[in-house]
């Protein structure tokens, strides 16, 4: 081995979960009426409107629920506002089957994020200001017919819950169910590495699944 297993900590996690897929209703799952969602026809009337105006299909894109637009100056070019766009393609989203809803992110930012589970997660994938410019989220277990497995999802439990691994000396054994968040890793590691952060943190130390004394100063 390169290290001494004594001194080396593993923290495993994932950037997201996987809903089931919405041909398959097992029922372990409420997913009956999921459906592959095709957007499709909306999109396609959005690209002959703008081009028709000057607006090249290159200027935007639509991945996963979210439209972006790379390139600014062709609409500005045209006379073409993208707030007055976005806010039409989202009432278009809400047309299709199985679409639960379609923000601009400029109104996702003045949600109420303690409550609106939707918009807080959506403004922490994307910054306001950038980008992407209209999160649409689909009805839980429904997909994008783009993705032809398992993708981002949605900003649901489902997609958003997934297990966090500790491992390495300091490391209490054992299965822990209450929630965390991918925050609380830094001041746990930093707890278990007897170090003191140099900057306020915004998670909390994970003291179960830290051995009692497991603060070490090892060199």
């Amino acid at each position: 081995m390169l290290r001494d297993p004594r001194r080396v900590t593993v923290v495993l996690t994932a950037d997201h979960g996987m809903s089931p897929m919405p041909e398959v209703h097992s029922g372990r799952f409420a997913n009956e009426g999921a459906s592959r969602v095709d957007a499709g026809a909306v999109l396609a009337a959005l690209d002959t409107a703008l081009r028709a105006r000057g607006v090249p299909p290159a200027a935007w894109n639509f991945e996963a629920g979210v439209w972006f637009v790379l390139d600014r100056a062709p609409f500005t070019r045209a006379g073409v506002s993208v707030d007055s766009v976005a806010r039409a393609l989202a009432s278009r989203m809400l047309t299709i089957t199985n679409v639960a809803r379609s923000d601009l992110f400029a109104d996702l930012a003045k949600a109420d994020t303690t409550r609106d589970q939707l918009a807080r997660r959506w403004l922490h994938m994307f910054a306001t200001g950038g980008e992407a410019i209209l999160a649409t989220s689909l009805k839980p277990y429904s997909l994008w017919w783009t993705t032809p497995n398992a993708g981002h999802g949605m900003p649901y439990d489902d997609d958003a819950h997934v297990p966090l691994i500790f491992w390495g000396q300091g490391v209490r054994p054992g299965r822990y169910t209450q929630p965390v968040r991918t925050v609380d890793i830094a001041p746990t590691l930093a707890r278990l590495l007897g170090v003191t952060p140099t900057e306020r943190l915004d998670g909390r130390v994970l003291s179960p699944v830290l051995r009692a004394g497991a603060s070490a100063r090892r060199r």
